[in-house]
């Protein structure tokens, strides 16, 4: 299985998309399955940021 790591921020949220949709494409996957998918990582990717936000302004 591949992987993709880096830090969440917004500015790598177009190649986490792309390394998603890539794998997706290879695997076949129907297009509104991909989109779905895909929409899910960047909402999380965007969740997770706020909540390291957050915990770093309630931590200090």
């Amino acid at each position: 299985m591949k992987k993709i790591e880096c830090d969440a921020f917004l500015e790598n949220l177009d190649r986490v998309i792309s390394f998603v949709e890539t794998e997706l494409e290879e695997l076949g996957c129907p297009m509104k399955i991909q989109m779905q998918i895909t929409s899910c990582s960047g909402r999380n990717i965007c969740k997770y940021r706020t909540l390291r936000i957050r915990k770093k302004y309630i931590d200090t």
